[in-house]
């Protein structure tokens, strides 16, 4: 038991000071339940026992609480922290939109939210779209991700997809494409740019070879 440790501890280190007491006595009062409902969420959840803090939220807030408005908000916004925490540990998108969906008209739940939405995209960043690498999931991602922080590199990574699709089709319409959907990105300036370099030799090799067929 983690509260025996710790009193062992205490024991042996010569800690008989009314602090080492005072904090035998708080790790013993959380332990056992005693501790208010949102210390011992908050211990949960830092300890990475999701399942176990939204349980007790869950079943503080099923029996009445204790009538405290602001107890029962705090306890609201853990349970709603508990919850995001739980379903990006699952690492499964669905689970994860289902919980903003739920929680996205209620204002006290906004920072929750926005950070659900930040991982939910680096988690279909690295299961969904890399693996893909194509332009169309990258297109995808930005409809559904606008305002995420790996939106610019989704970015690039788009471009660089595209630039791999006009050197396999080696057509100037395919590397033209890339000029006019991506041009205006500071972020793949320097990949636009290649890629009209690669453009104008491929349009100066097709010349040269038209005019060696026609002479």
């Amino acid at each position: 038991m983690v509260v025996e440790r710790l009193y062992i501890g205490l024991e042996s280190d010569g800690l008989t000071s009314i602090f080492s007491r005072w904090i035998l006595l708080f790790w013993l009062c959380v332990s056992s339940g005693c501790a208010p409902v949102n210390v011992r969420m908050k211990s949960l959840l830092d300890s990475g026992d999701f399942e176990g803090a939204v349980d007790a939220g869950h079943t503080w807030l099923r029996e009445g609480g204790n009538g405290q408005a602001d107890l029962t908000e705090r306890v609201e916004i853990l349970l709603a922290e508990a919850r995001m925490r739980l379903a990006v540990s699952s690492k499964n998108i669905s689970k994860i939109a289902a919980f903003r969906r739920g929680h996205l008209r209620d204002k006290r739940f906004k920072e929750i939210v926005e950070q659900a939405l930040e991982r939910e995209s680096v988690i279909y960043l690295e299961t969904v779209a890399r693996p893909r690498d194509s332009v169309i999931i990258y297109r995808r991602f930005r409809d559904t991700y606008p305002k995420v922080s790996v939106f610019g590199h989704v970015k690039s990574l788009e471009v660089k997809a595209a630039l791999r699709d006009a050197r396999a089709l080696k057509t100037a319409a395919a590397y033209r494409r890339i000029r006019m959907d991506y041009s205006q990105w500071p972020e793949t300036r320097a990949l636009t740019k290649i890629a009209l370099r690669e453009e104008a030799d491929l349009t100066y090799r097709q010349h040269v070879r038209t005019r060696d067929d026609l002479d």
